[in-house]
C-alpha cells in the first residue's frame, strides 16, 4: 500500500480553497480599512498602530505554536534592513491610498507579483526571469495604465488624472515595487531565518522607529477615533498584518502550495466591490477590465510550477 502524500504536498480540500478565497476578500479590503483609518490616524500613526496591532497577534500566535523567535548570530542587521523597507514600503501604501481611490489603490498594489519577479530575476541566484513571467508582467501593467485612466473621481470637481490622484497612485504604485523588492529580499533570507521569526522580528524593530516619528510629527494631528475608524485599524492590524499572515502559514503546512496561490487572483476584484459597496465609489466598466488584465498577468506569472510555489511564498509574507 502506497504511503499517503506528506501533509503540505495534499491537494486542499474544498475548505482549504474555501479559507483561501475568504483570505483574498479578507486583503480585497485592506485599502478600503486604510481609506477609512487614515481618517482619523495620521498616516505614520496609523503604520505604527498597525504594525503594533499585527504584532501582537502574532507573537500570541508564535507562542501557541512554539515557535522560536530567537535570534541567530548575523541575523539582526539584516533584519534592520527588511524593516526599514518595510517601513518605507507601508507607510507609501497608507500614504497614498488616502489620496488616491480604493479601487485604484487596490488594483496598482496588486502589481506586485511583477516587481517580486523582476528583483528575485536580479537577486535571488536561479530565479530568472521566463516568458510568462515577462508576458504577464506586460499585461499587468497594462491593465494598471487602464485602471488609472478609467477610474472614476469621486466629485464632479475632480478628474481621475488630477495632480492628487496620480501622486497618490505613484506612491502605491512605489509601495507595491517596495513591496516587490521587500519578498525578494525575504526569500534571501528564509533560506535560513524562518519565516515567523522573519516577520515578527520585522515588525518589532519597525514600532519603536515609527512610534517615535508619529509622536515627534504627528501628535498635534491626532483627533478621537470614530467607531469606523477604531475597527478600520483593528482590521488592518489584527486581521491583515497578523491573522492573514497566520491563516496562510496554517494552510501552507497543510495542502499544496501551487493551487493555494491562485485564489489571490480574486484580491483586486474583491477590493474593486468593497470599495463600490463601503466607500460609495464610482465603478468605471474599465476600471473592472483594468483589474483582469492585472488578475491575468498575475495568472501567466504564476502559473508554471515555480511560479506558484513562489506565488504562494508572496502571499505568506505580503502583509
Amino acid at each position: 500500500m502506497p504511503a499517503p502524500p506528506p501533509a503540505n504536498v495534499r491537494p486542499p480540500t474544498p475548505w482549504a480553497i474555501a479559507a483561501a478565497l475568504g483570505l483574498a476578500l479578507l486583503w480585497g479590503g485592506n485599502a478600503v480599512a486604510i481609506k477609512v483609518g487614515v481618517g482619523g490616524l495620521p498616516s505614520l500613526s496609523l503604520l505604527t498602530a498597525r504594525t503594533a496591532l499585527g504584532l501582537v497577534f502574532l507573537l500570541g500566535w508564535s507562542a501557541v505554536a512554539g515557535v522560536s523567535l530567537r535570534l541567530r548570530p548575523g541575523e539582526l542587521l539584516p533584519l534592520c534592513g527588511l524593516s526599514l523597507l518595510f517601513s518605507l514600503q507601508v507607510l507609501g501604501l497608507i500614504h497614498g491610498t488616502s489620496l488616491t481611490l480604493s479601487v485604484r489603490s487596490v488594483v496598482l498594489m496588486n502589481t506586485f507579483p511583477f516587481f517580486t519577479a523582476i528583483f528575485a530575476h536580479l537577486f535571488v541566484a536561479g530565479d530568472r526571469l521566463t516568458w510568462r513571467t515577462s508576458a504577464g508582467s506586460l499585461l499587468g501593467l497594462a491593465g494598471v495604465a487602464l485602471a488609472a485612466i478609467a477610474a472614476a473621481p469621486p466629485s464632479e470637481d475632480a478628474t481621475a488624472l488630477s495632480d492628487g490622484f496620480l501622486l497618490g497612485d505613484a506612491m502605491v504604485l512605489a509601495s507595491a515595487a517596495g513591496l516587490g523588492l521587500r519578498q525578494a529580499v525575504s526569500k534571501r533570507l528564509m533560506s535560513t531565518v524562518p519565516p515567523e521569526r522573519l516577520l515578527v522580528w520585522m515588525m518589532a524593530l519597525s514600532v519603536p522607529v515609527t512610534g517615535a516619528l508619529a509622536w515627534g510629527l504627528e501628535r498635534h494631528l491626532w483627533q478621537p477615533l470614530s467607531g469606523a475608524q477604531w475597527l478600520a485599524t483593528l482590521y488592518t492590524g489584527v486581521v491583515i498584518s497578523g491573522f492573514g499572515f497566520a491563516a496562510f502559514q496554517a494552510l501552507l503546512r497543510r495542502y499544496r502550495a501551487s493551487t493555494l496561490a491562485t485564489p489571490s487572483l480574486a484580491t483586486p476584484l474583491c477590493g474593486i466591490l468593497l470599495g463600490w459597496a463601503i466607500l460609495g465609489e464610482r465603478l468605471p466598466a474599465a476600471l473592472a477590465g483594468g483589474a483582469l488584465l492585472v488578475a491575468a498577468g498575475i495568472y501567466l506569472v504564476n502559473s508554471g510550477k515555480k511560479g506558484k510555489r513562489d506565488a504562494a511564498a508572496s502571499a505568506a509574507t505580503r502583509n
